[in-house]
């Protein structure tokens, strides 16, 4: 089973994120929220089903749009380099010895450069 959360900011950008913007910045427009979740639950179905029926392509586009992989993270104790996601979604993390791990479950924080 998956739990899927979106989160869309409709009205106002959260102020602790710079880089962060809402759908009223970009045009200026008034939202239906209910049209704009039913958007949202078939733009998740349509990917769900792209999972479904072509798990490698959906594989490899996870890897080009990852902002994780190549980065330096933290998983729980874990600390090393995000190298890679396999087809179950599992992140291999290479901890500063060359062990590579495969993490299933936990906050992924990316850590700054030293």
């Amino acid at each position: 089973w998956v739990v899927i959360g979106v989160g869309v900011d409709v009205g106002v950008a959260p102020p602790d994120l710079p880089e962060a913007t809402c759908l009223w910045a970009v045009d200026g427009q008034a939202r239906d929220l209910r049209a704009l979740a039913e958007l949202t639950r078939i733009g998740v179905l349509v990917r769900i089903h792209a999972v479904a029926s072509e798990p490698e392509a959906m594989l490899v586009r996870w890897r080009e749009l990852s902002a994780t992989l190549g980065q330096q993270v933290r998983v729980g104790d874990l600390v090393g380099l995000a190298v890679d996601v396999d087809p179950d979604g599992a992140l291999r993390l290479r901890d500063p010895s060359g062990r590579e791990h495969r993490v299933l479950t936990g906050d992924v924080v990316r850590l700054r450069p030293a």
